[in-house]
C-alpha cells in the first residue's frame, strides 16, 4: 500500500485502532532512512566526482506522521484512553525538528487542554 493512501485510511479512521495501524505504518516510514546504504561502483578516479544520491520523496512523511498522530490523538482522547492520548501527542513534540512547528503547537495545545481537564476532573467532588 502506497505511503499517501496508508496517510488518507489514518485522516478518515472512526476509530483509534483504525488510525494506529496507519500511524505505525507512517512512523516506520518516517524512520527508514536507506540513502546512507547506497553504493555506486565506479573507478575510483571517479568517485571523488560523485556524491551519494539524496533520499527524495514526492511527499514529507514527518508531516503525514505528525498529521496522522494528531488525528490519532484525537481519537483516543474520544474514547477516553488518555494516557494512549497522551502519549501519542507526546510523539509529536519529540519529532519536533523533522516537522513542521504547526504540528508541535497543536499537539502542545491539546497536551495542555489534556492537563487542565484532567486537573479539573480531579478537583470535582
Amino acid at each position: 500500500m502506497s505511503l499517501w493512501q496508508t496517510y488518507n485510511d489514518c485522516k478518515v479512521a472512526s476509530n483509534f485502532d483504525e488510525a494506529q495501524t496507519g500511524l505505525k505504518a507512517l512512523s516506520y516510514a518516517s524512520e527508514n532512512k536507506h540513502a546512507g546504504d547506497f553504493v555506486l561502483p565506479l573507478p575510483k578516479k571517479l568517485k571523488r566526482f560523485v556524491s551519494a544520491p539524496a533520499n527524495r520523496l514526492a511527499v514529507d512523511v514527518h508531516a503525514m506522521t505528525a498529521a496522522c498522530s494528531l488525528h490519532a490523538g484525537r481519537l483516543a482522547l474520544h474514547e477516553g484512553q488518555v494516557d494512549t492520548a497522551r502519549d501519542v501527542f507526546a510523539s509529536i513534540i519529540d519529532l519536533k525538528q523533522d516537522v513542521s512547528p504547526y504540528y508541535v503547537a497543536q499537539a502542545k495545545q491539546h497536551l495542555t487542554e489534556l492537563e487542565q481537564g484532567v486537573t479539573v476532573s480531579l478537583n470535582l467532588p
